[in-house]
């Protein structure tokens, strides 16, 4: 008998533990259909045109608040009226410069034009009316070569002796030393001087 009445309790319990199973997944189902037919009306509601403004205005700040980065690169391009000439520098952002706005750039760069702004690169422009200052001249001084620069009325001012001794160059280059070679650009002049020595 009391096995009996043992299996009969188990089976009780069983019966029981299915019944709660049952009522659990029901409630469960029941409530997912719930939170699927909120998200459905949810996303049929219609956006107000007061949300489409806010978002706007929200992307219009966030695209306008490009600042220069502490590892942005400055380009500074010259353009010099007189000899038609140009220059660019390649230069680190100055420590003041960083976290700036391109309005606030432009406010401290008052004389110079904002050709592009990004994080990383600000390149900047500025039309000069004299002389680049890289207009030289080579002549023959104490028999070696001497650089003289040249100023917005061509008169030479001492810049550098090379070292370069004048007698141990081709009688060309003599000659044409002797004379004068007029050299436009740094880049030109450290070809040349690198060509003689």
């Amino acid at each position: 008998m009391n096995h009996k009445l043992i299996t009969g309790i188990i089976l009780l319990l069983i019966f029981i533990v299915c019944i709660g199973i049952g009522v659990y997944i029901f409630k469960i189902n029941e409530l997912s259909n719930t939170k699927i037919e909120h998200i459905a009306e949810i996303a049929q509601e219609k956006v107000t045109d007061e949300c489409v403004k806010e978002a706007e205005e929200i992307a219009e700040v966030n695209s306008i608040e490009k600042k220069v980065s502490p590892n942005a690169i400055f380009i500074m391009k010259k353009e010099f009226k007189k000899c038609g000439h140009s220059t660019k520098k390649y230069e680190p952002a100055p420590p003041y410069a960083v976290n700036l706005t391109e309005g606030e750039l432009k406010k401290m760069y008052e004389n110079w034009e904002i050709e592009s702004f990004s994080n990383n690169e600000v390149v900047m422009k500025k039309i000069e009316d004299g002389i680049c200052g890289e207009h030289f001249v080579l002549r023959d001084a104490e028999g070696q070569i001497v650089i003289y620069q040249l100023d917005e009325d061509n008169n030479e001012k001492l810049l550098k002796r090379t070292g370069i001794i004048v007698r141990y160059l081709p009688d060309e280059d003599k000659s044409n030393i002797e004379k004068g070679i007029f050299v436009n650009g740094n880049e030109a002049l450290n070809r040349l001087l690198e060509n003689y020595e």
